[in-house]
């Protein structure tokens, strides 16, 4: 895609037996981002939610800038990409330009996008599932916050095939900060019909966001929901040659028109979570695992997966970041509503009940242990191993043990009937 006069390309992971090669198939650096891994430590985003401490409820996230223009189309083909401008107002600028270079801003590595070896790439980090029959591909994650500097991009999506083929379904979330202005939002892609990201709106830092992509009988088709704001976007139906010969979790660091990998953003650790193939639970497994190496330094990586739900975490950096193991699951106002709250605060709505935020892409001084609903299960606290109590929706915050010492972490959480207590 284009930004500014800076041309820029995402890839798609095409493997060749053992060895892989990856072939320019995305078509923004806005698309395709996969989770990278990193230190434990959050980032925070200047100019987004504050960190709330043991005791408060997590503020709204402030929406992002505007956006200003849209990306630009790239191919499919390695080596290949020829990118146009599209205008289009309602579009965050992906990539702003040096004064007078007509270049995107940030370094570009001279590196490719491209296949390492079997498990490290240039470009893509997460787990890409290979098996025969896929038809959709879902999972839940949160977007991650990107820091006021230095310039740099990530795109986390769900797809279809892209590996072994210039034929790929994906849609997702990208967050990235160029001169100090930070964007996020959500896109499609369906390649080679659409070789450019169509961007469908803007997202927040921190909001869960659930994302599943279909393809059937020559077509392919999508949703993106955010659970945060309550907002939902659709793929339009387009028609689809690929046979649903893998299933992709990706973080990616997408590439300039040159095929120079851009500047992977030092994103805050991401979780995946509920990933699901043909409307089931798709087990992930060590060997699929895929992370961003450049220039030899290992950059983002991929948690080890984690079971029930299936689940995994990208972070930046070389280091191994921890699964997102359920700690809690809660029921809500029926059998078939509940919430799963993973160790890092992180709080999963399943079965239309409602979501008042989570610690997710926050600072923790101890992993979240418990969680507990309030009276109508119209709000909820969170208890860390710590005695840090962190309420939303009505439920009301009475006091915490954050802070002082204790002769063994908390692991539980239980409310009062009356919910004026816990």
């Amino acid at each position: 895609m284009k930004k500014k006069g800076g041309d820029v390309k995402k890839a798609s992971r095409v493997a060749v037996v053992v060895a892989s090669v990856l072939s320019a198939t995305m078509g923004a650096v806005v698309v395709g981002a996969p989770f990278a891994a990193a230190d434990s430590a959050v980032v925070q985003v200047a100019g987004t939610q504050p960190t709330p401490s043991s005791g408060e409820s997590s503020p709204s996230p402030v929406p992002s800038a505007p956006p200003s223009t849209q990306p630009m189309p790239s191919s499919g083909i390695p080596g290949t990409s020829s990118l146009q401008p599209v205008p289009q107002p309602t579009q965050p600028s992906s990539v702003s330009t040096d004064a007078g270079s007509g270049q995107p801003s940030g370094t570009p590595s001279a590196q490719t996008c491209q296949m390492l070896n079997a498990t490290q790439s240039t470009c893509w980090s997460g787990y890409v599932v290979q098996q025969s029959g896929f038809h959709s591909v879902t999972a839940t994650w949160i977007v991650p916050s990107v820091p006021s500097s230095p310039d740099g991009y990530v795109s986390t999506w769900v797809g279809l095939d892209g590996d072994g083929d210039i034929n790929l379904a994906q849609a997702g979330t990208t967050s990235q900060e160029v001169g100090g202005v930070t964007s996020y939002y959500a896109w499609w892609e369906v390649l080679p019909t659409y070789t450019s990201e169509q961007y469908l709106g803007s997202v927040n830092p921190g909001d869960v966001v659930q994302v599943t992509v279909n393809a059937s009988g020559g077509v392919s088709s999508g949703t993106i929901s955010d659970l945060t704001t309550n907002q939902a976007w659709s793929m339009p139906s387009v028609s689809y040659a690929g046979a649903g010969r893998t299933a992709d979790f990706i973080q990616e660091a997408p590439s300039n028109a040159a095929g120079q990998v851009l500047p992977l953003a030092h994103y805050a650790a991401t979780p995946f979570s509920n990933t699901r193939t043909n409307g089931g639970p798709q087990p992930l497994a060590s060997n699929e695992a895929i992370s961003i190496v450049q220039n030899g330094v290992q950059v983002s990586t991929p948690s080890l997966p984690a079971q029930a739900p299936y689940s995994f975490t990208a972070a930046y950096g070389s280091t191994v970041p921890p699964a997102p193991g359920a700690r809690a699951i809660v029921s809500g106002s029926s059998a078939t509503q509940y919430y799963t709250m993973g160790n890092h605060g992180t709080v999963y709505p399943s079965g239309n009940v409602p979501f008042f935020g989570s610690m997710s892409g926050n600072p923790l001084t101890a992993a979240t242990s418990g969680m507990a609903t309030s009276l109508n299960h119209q709000g909820y606290w969170l208890v860390a191993r710590d005695g840090g109590i962190f309420s939303y929706g009505n439920a009301t915050f009475y006091g915490s043990m954050g802070g002082q010492p204790l002769n063994a972490p908390v692991i539980a959480i239980a409310g009062t009937p009356d919910s004026h207590g816990y």
